[in-house]
């Protein structure tokens, strides 16, 4: 096969796929449907930042920003996340829970009590490589 033949069946298979993403309603008005893209993407197991957020001089919950700038957005997307790691993660809250979602980023605040009814800090969260994992659809125009 030669190569003008692989790019015509490439950008067909490329328009077919595009042409079956549809978003009934988001945050903010509709774009036109050739304009939805979908992104996905993952804070990463080594390199989430994840931060203690204290209140009423405790440990509240831990939280990290994600970075969807990339997938260049015009209207703020729907997005649906999880939290991954290797432990410790099945008894959080918080890991749906999106907070201030915009174009270019949003913030996820994780409550993990352990059996002691403590908190796990950001320490606990680097320990078991917890991250978020996301995925956003949403308009480029």
């Amino acid at each position: 096969m030669n190569l003008v033949k692989l790019v015509v069946l490439m950008i067909y298979w490329v328009t077919l796929v595009s042409c079956d993403v549809k978003i009934l309603n988001g945050e903010e008005d509709n774009g036109p449907e050739p304009c939805v893209r979908v992104c996905a993407g993952t804070t990463g197991r080594e390199s989430t930042l994840w931060y203690n957020q204290r209140a009423n001089g405790g440990l509240r919950s831990i939280y990290t920003t994600v970075d969807i700038s990339g997938c260049e957005f015009v209207r703020v997307p729907t997005i649906t996340t999880s939290l991954e790691g290797t432990g410790a993660h099945g008894n959080t809250l918080g890991s749906a829970s999106i907070y201030g979602a915009s174009t270019s980023n949003f913030r996820i605040h994780i409550y993990a009590p352990t059996i002691t009814g403590g908190m796990k800090d950001r320490n606990n969260a680097k320990q078991y490589k917890w991250n978020i994992e996301w995925v956003a659809v949403g308009f480029i125009c």
